[in-house]
């Protein structure tokens, strides 16, 4: 007979927030913790467990410390579907010259590979003497390792950007944390003349072990 420890129901609990998570000791070793809430992250609706024996340093995306608990942390599961987001429009993009560079969320944990780019809900860039406008995506030292030269001055097509004439590298990786950025270039004025425009830049990324 299997020994009725072995059906011990995991106790679930549920969050606000996933900050919470660094003041919610475990009910027990084997507690699971549902985030209900969107955050600045987007951990809202993602799952958490309970790791009794890790010391992994919290790092406010997959590992969360709890204050005064020195051995356990709360985890989420590898392999999980993350995203990070960035909403530009000729509002937020200001500079007098002919690019630039805004970070999108915040930066990657280490060991993220890229799944996905999506460039949308797009409005064209245009005004003053605009003759052009794209966007390259990548990282601070290899700022087009993502995408090169998203078309943003013509019209959209399903709310999607026109033309991207690079996507991702295939399971491009980061090995070391990454801030993600996005910039933005005119060659025929300064970006902060155009007086329309907008896009969403969606970054989804998984973590690896």
């Amino acid at each position: 007979m299997v020994p009725a420890s072995v059906y011990k129901p995991i106790g679930i609990e549920a969050i606000l927030d996933a900050a919470n998570l660094r003041t919610r000791a475990p009910s027990s070793d084997k507690a699971c913790v549902f985030v209900q809430s969107e955050t600045a992250d987007s951990l809202g609706g993602k799952w958490f467990y309970w790791d009794n024996q890790s010391t992994t340093s919290d790092d406010g995306e997959t590992v969360f410390k709890v204050v005064d608990i020195t051995t356990g942390r709360w985890k989420r599961p590898s392999g999980s579907i993350q995203k990070r987001s960035l909403t530009a429009t000729h509002a937020t993009i200001t500079a007098a010259a002919g690019d630039e560079t805004l970070s999108i969320g915040a930066a990657l944990p280490a060991n993220s590979r890229i799944l996905g780019v999506s460039i949308h809900t797009v409005t064209a860039f245009s005004g003053g003497t605009v003759g052009d406008f794209t966007v390259d995506i990548g990282s601070a030292g290899d700022i087009d390792a993502l995408v090169d030269g998203a078309n943003l001055f013509a019209a959209a097509v399903d709310g999607q950007v026109a033309t991207r004439p690079l996507g991702i590298a295939p399971n491009k990786f980061f090995a070391a944390a990454t801030q993600l950025q996005a910039k933005f270039i005119c060659g025929s004025d300064d970006v902060g003349d155009a007086t329309a425009g907008a896009c969403t830049i969606d970054v989804l990324f998984e973590v690896l072990p």
